[in-house]
């Protein structure tokens, strides 16, 4: 409850530093939100099941090719031992874009991020190794590129490929050590 607070603070913060810049400020700098999905590619050492997880995000442009955002993702699914038990992943940190010069409507871009978060796994039975059911996430970090797609100043789709690390804050019963998944993702962006 309380990340989600921070999360929502952030968003609120967000949206009245947009609206505090002055008129000639804001057609340079921009504001971003978005939202979108993504399907992580687990390793098969992290004992979950691939699913469709939800992010959300809050851009600032920094430079005419630069934009730097606050994420939230969340993934649920069922953990891969056969007891069809709960998972909760949600990662929380900052992610960087450097799209590419070009046409306005269609570019390249690179694309990193790094931030913390949470394991749960709502484990019907014994624990498994002695270890616990759920961990933090001390460090996770990703990087990639995509395909940024846009006509309009307002909205954009971003369609995104990149390698993710997850790095457990203490080995848990599903994720024993760091374990890297390919995360192919695409988010609706609107500027203002």
């Amino acid at each position: 409850m309380k990340r989600v607070l921070c999360s929502a603070a952030f968003v609120v913060a967000a949206v009245l530093s947009g609206a505090a810049l002055p008129a000639n400020a804001q057609a340079v700098r921009h504001v971003q939100l978005g939202g979108g999905v993504q399907y992580p590619l687990v390793s098969q050492q992290f004992d979950v099941q691939q699913a469709l997880g939800y992010h959300a995000r809050v851009g600032f442009r920094i430079k005419e090719n630069l934009w730097a955002s606050g994420v939230y993702e969340m993934l649920t699914t069922e953990d891969d031992l056969k007891r069809k038990a709960d998972v909760d992943i949600k990662l929380y940190g900052v992610s960087v874009d450097y799209l590419f010069k070009g046409d306005e409507g269609i570019r390249l871009f690179l694309t990193g991020a790094v931030g913390k978060g949470t394991l749960d796994w709502a484990n019907p039975g014994p624990s498994v190794g002695g270890r616990p059911d759920g961990t933090d996430l001390n460090l996770w970090y990703e990087a990639g590129g995509g395909l940024w797609l846009g006509k309009s100043d307002r909205w954009s789709v971003r369609f995104a490929l990149t390698y993710r690390r997850l790095s457990p804050d203490q080995p848990s019963a599903l994720l024993t050590g760091a374990r890297g998944e390919v995360v192919p993702s695409v988010d609706f962006l609107w500027r203002f």
